[in-house]
């Protein structure tokens, strides 16, 4: 049995807003990036491909063919494009009647269940005609920059959790975990490589990235699977104390989806303690399984250990397909678990889960 205490405080209030502005702007200009994160409390980057792209109404095009809208690849440039910056900040004294109501969370919802809806109508054009990719990325930056010109005033929780939940628009996700250097040098890496790879394919008019990329920081992690190990400044992990996700979002069925990540992985992977996120697609990736075995090879050997010490989850049901490669099923025959009553038991009846699981964590 095991007793945790916890501080209680006063959640904080943050102050919610964005900025608009280029991909030249944010990955091109020394020093911006670091500027940007290191000016906030939180901050989320997104890019939207083709929303500074020049697109023509062809007036001789048959109104019901989608090619009507006329998109010149060599003229486009992803420095041109806007980025979307969601950035939360700590203000000093806030006056109460600026806090976000209850009826601010309830609009909310019910303008992101619109949004859902809109996404799950698009999927099925979209991924038929891919065509329509710069013209949708277009407008939907468009209409982002009009539906978040204002600055809120939240608890800490609803600022950064401002997107909680995408249901019924069904997206393709890949990701990966990086710790930032000083100078940010290898996240601006990770990103240009993105924006070359997404304007190769568009010089083939093909459109694998139809959403956006989207990068978060945060701090690090001291849990030996998550992905945010990269960033721990443990002299065994050699993180700098920050980490930043990237990843890369599709809808549902987009034509050279897979061929697209796995280009991009192999240039991730390059980068030093890149590491990939395991909840999301990752497993059609050339070489993938001996990569996460290197980087992550010597966490996951730790977290056996307690696993099998604990005695938890002996017949593996939290193991799927794709897992059972890096994490080895164990036996509990012949040891025994401890109950949250504190009676023992012969570990191969049934065992009280949670109290198997407390010397994990």
């Amino acid at each position: 049995m095991y007793m945790s205490c916890f501080k209680v405080e006063d959640e904080m209030i943050a102050e919610s807003s964005s900025v608009f502005t280029s991909v030249n702007d944010v990955f091109f200009t020394a020093g911006k990036l670091k500027e940007i994160v290191n000016s906030n409390y939180s901050t989320e980057i997104f890019w939207w491909p083709f929303s500074g792209a020049q697109i023509l109404l062809d007036k001789t095009a048959q109104p019901e063919k989608p090619d009507m809208f006329q998109f010149d690849p060599t003229k486009w440039e992803p420095k041109q494009d806007g980025v979307w910056i969601k950035q939360v900040r700590i203000p000093e004294h806030v006056d109460p009647d600026k806090i976000k109501r209850k009826s601010y969370y309830k609009f909310l919802d019910v303008e992101r269940w619109f949004q859902e809806i809109f996404g799950e109508i698009l999927e099925d054009p979209l991924t038929k005609y891919p065509s329509l990719t710069p013209l949708f990325d277009k407008t939907c930056y468009e209409w982002l920059k009009v539906s978040n010109s204002e600055v809120s005033y939240q608890q800490l929780a609803y600022a950064i959790h401002y997107l909680p939940y995408v249901s019924m628009a069904k997206m393709y996700d890949m990701e990966f975990c990086f710790t930032a250097k000083p100078d940010f040098s290898n996240i601006l890496q990770a990103a240009q490589s993105c924006f070359n790879l997404v304007k190769k394919y568009a010089l083939k008019y093909q459109y694998p990235l139809n959403t956006v990329m989207e990068m978060r920081w945060l701090k690090y992690s001291d849990a030996y699977l998550s992905p945010a190990m990269a960033g721990n400044p443990n002299p065994s992990e050699g993180g700098s104390g920050h980490t930043v996700y990237i990843e890369v979002l599709s809808m549902n069925h987009t034509p050279n989806w897979q061929q697209f990540c796995n280009e991009l992985a192999q240039e991730w992977m390059t980068i030093p303690g890149a590491r990939i996120h395991w909840a999301k697609q990752w497993e059609f990736i050339d070489g993938v399984q001996d990569y996460i075995k290197q980087v992550n090879g010597p966490n996951i050997k730790k977290f056996m250990t307690q696993l099998i010490k604990a005695n938890a989850d002996p017949t593996g049901m939290f193991l799927n397909k794709k897992l059972e490669n890096f994490f080895p099923r164990h036996s509990v025959k012949g040891t025994q678990a401890i109950n949250t009553q504190g009676n023992t038991h012969d570990g191969k009846k049934d065992v009280d889960r949670a109290s198997c699981t407390c010397n994990v964590l």
